[in-house]
Order: structure tokens, then C-alpha cells, then sequence
């Protein structure tokens, strides 16, 4: 009795132990799915952060800048015009002079004696010509009545025309003399400052002698250095924005007027000569700070943050509608204060990436703050 109740058991046995396992089974598959599921859930990467800006078209002006001199653009060398002894100098080397001012004297007593010599000559014609006006009026009377020829009247019309032309020549004379004295004293010929004398007192100077060199602040000259590198983007007319190294300085504006390369450098550098008026209180000898603007146009421009070096190439991510960047490939040009030109790559209205560009790759999904 006992033996059959264990043979009945035994398949309800291995029943139960069949769904048990199944049961076991079905449980471990379902937990199974759901930490796959989780798995995914957590490795999906969150979106990243940044900061963007809308990429606009900016008018930019491509400049250059040197640290420069001033000089005077005249340096007129002041002559003698008449021979004579230097009796006194007026002026000293460094000193300021204005126009008309007297700097140096000649001894003038030669002249002052063919003056008197010229003036007497001019009364003594004078005097000949007041007898021969009257001598004239005579014959002419005598003439009326057939007192003297008409031959004899002739010839004394004649005379007196041969006076006035002595006269004339004899005022020209005195005119010349007079000029030739006043020529002894030495004047400005404009304001300025005295860079060199080469005379003293009791040296004889003929015409054409120089006895000062001046300067003159009224037009400067002022010359800029720039490598010659860049020398193919110079040119005359370019403008120009001059500045003294001093605070508060006057800005005077010009234009590039020429461009000489500064043979005995060994730098390879050009001089760029920029011609102004002063603008007050400059003077030459000084250093100035020039700015000269190369070129002027629109461009797309960015910042510098939204450019990334990858090898081989310059990229920049732009923000696609579905929340995700697009790494392009740019190519830049000019640069100035944490912007930078994109001459191809980028169009505008494009949202770029700014700050944190560096850290995404392509397809990265990002926010950022609706404030464009």
C-alpha cells in the first residue's frame, strides 16, 4: 500500500519541478528586459550646455599699426642774397622764431653809399629835364612866330625824351640798390625754429651762402615703419589715424602720401610718409602712434571661442533645428579683439556654438538659452 502512494507521487513531483523552472525562467527573462532597458536609459547622453550666437554680416576695416616719428616737412636752408660781412646773429640754434623776425645783419655801408650815388644821379636827371621843359617852352613860342625851325623844335622834343629814358634807368638803378640794402638784414622768411647756423659774426658771405637751416611745425612729416612683408597691401591714399604717445593726445587724420624702402635697413622694413598739418602743439622729434587702414568690408564675423583646431582642419559647430550641431569646416581671415572673419563655412543667420565648442563632436545634441 505504502509502495503504490510513492509510484502516484512521483509524476506530480517532476510536474511541479517542470513549472517551477518555467516559472523561474519567465521571471529571470522579464527582469532581465528591464535592466537591458535601463541600461539604455542611462547610458543616453544628456544635452550639453553652451553658449551660441547668431552669425551676422559686420563691416570691418583691416588696419595696421607702427609707432612712428615726426618730422618737419620743411627744412628751409635760409641765404644770403647780397655779398657782405655778418655783423651780428640774431638768433641762437634751438631758439623758436616768427615770420618777418630779423635773424642776422650785413654791413650795409657800401650800399648805403651807391644809394646816395643812385638818388644823386636820379635828381641830377630830374633837374636836366625841369631846364629842358622850359627851354622847350620857349622854342615852342618862338616857333609860333617863325622865330626858330620847326627842325630846332624836333630836336629838342628828342632830348627831352632821351631824359626821361635816363631817368628811368636811373630810378631802376636806385630801386635795385635800395632792394640789394634792405637785403642786408636777414628776416624769416617764415615762423619756425633755428636747427643750424653755419656763419658767425665777421664771416663774408656771398649770394647764395647758407647762414641758416630752419624748421617749420606748421606741416609735418611723419614716418612709419612697417615690415616689408606687408608691404604689397600699402599704398598712397590709404588713411591714416596719428596719435602722440601722450595721454589725451590730439588725433590728427591724413593719408599715406608715399611709400620708401628703407634701403640701409636690416629689417627689410618700408617707410610710410604720411603728410599733416599740425593740429597743435606738435612738434617734429617726437614719436607717434600710426593706424593705417588697409582695406574696409563686409564680412561674417565670429568669436573667436566658436573656432576648434582639429587635426587637419578648422571647424566650427553650428546648431541644426533638431537640437544638434553640425561640424563644418570653416576658413577665416582677418582677426581683431576676440573676433575673427569666416570667409567660408558659415553663412548668416547660422546659430554657432561659443563658448564650449571645443568640448562637442558632430551630432552632439546642446541647449542653450533663447535669448538670440
Amino acid at each position: 500500500m505504502n509502495s503504490s502512494k510513492r509510484n502516484i507521487s512521483a509524476p506530480k513531483v517532476r510536474a511541479f519541478s517542470a513549472t517551477l523552472i518555467s516559472s523561474i525562467l519567465a521571471l529571470s527573462l522579464l527582469t532581465g528586459c528591464g535592466e537591458e532597458e535601463q541600461t539604455i536609459k542611462t547610458t543616453e547622453k544628456p544635452a550639453v550646455l553652451v553658449n551660441v550666437e547668431k552669425a551676422s554680416p559686420e563691416q570691418i576695416q583691416i588696419k595696421e599699426s607702427s609707432i612712428g616719428r615726426i618730422e618737419s616737412l620743411a627744412t628751409p636752408m635760409i641765404s644770403a642774397e647780397v655779398s657782405g660781412r655778418v655783423t651780428s646773429i640774431e638768433v641762437a640754434v634751438g631758439q623758436s622764431f616768427t615770420k618777418g623776425q630779423l635773424l642776422a645783419a650785413l654791413d650795409d655801408a657800401d650800399y648805403q653809399n651807391r644809394l646816395r650815388a643812385a638818388s644823386a644821379d636820379v635828381n641830377r636827371i630830374i633837374a636836366m629835364l625841369k631846364n629842358e621843359d622850359i627851354q622847350l617852352q620857349r622854342y615852342k613860342n618862338l616857333q609860333q612866330n617863325d622865330f626858330v625851325s620847326r627842325t630846332k623844335l624836333d630836336s629838342l622834343v628828342a632830348q627831352k625824351e632821351v631824359l626821361n629814358q635816363q631817368l628811368d634807368a636811373a630810378r631802376a638803378q636806385e630801386e635795385i640798390i635800395r632792394h640789394n640794402l634792405n637785403k642786408t638784414k636777414i628776416f624769416a622768411p617764415l615762423a619756425g625754429k633755428l636747427q643750424k647756423r653755419m656763419v658767425s659774426v665777421g664771416d663774408y658771405v656771398n649770394p647764395g651762402k647758407p647762414m641758416f637751416q630752419a624748421s617749420t611745425s606748421a606741416k609735418l612729416q611723419v614716418i612709419l615703419p612697417f615690415p616689408e612683408v606687408i608691404s604689397n597691401t600699402l599704398r598712397p591714399g590709404l588713411p591714416v589715424t596719428l596719435t602722440l604717445n601722450i595721454e589725451n593726445s590730439i588725433v590728427a587724420k591724413g593719408t599715406v602720401t608715399e611709400i620708401r624702402p628703407d634701403i640701409g635697413s636690416s629689417n627689410l622694413s618700408s617707410d610710410v610718409i604720411i603728410e599733416v598739418s599740425n593740429p597743435g602743439g606738435w612738434k617734429p622729434g617726437a614719436s607717434v602712434d600710426g593706424v593705417i587702414v588697409i582695406d574696409e568690408h563686409s564680412a561674417i564675423m565670429v568669436s573667436d571661442l566658436s573656432v576648434v583646431q582639429r587635426p587637419g582642419r578648422t571647424v566650427a559647430y553650428i546648431v541644426t533645428s533638431s537640437g544638434v550641431v553640425k561640424e563644418t569646416i570653416i576658413e577665416t581671415g582677418y582677426w581683431e579683439r576676440g573676433r575673427i572673419e569666416v570667409t567660408s563655412g558659415i553663412s548668416a543667420g547660422d546659430i554657432v556654438v561659443t563658448d564650449g565648442a571645443y568640448f562637442l563632436s558632430d551630432g552632439a545634441k546642446v541647449r542653450y538659452e533663447e535669448s538670440l
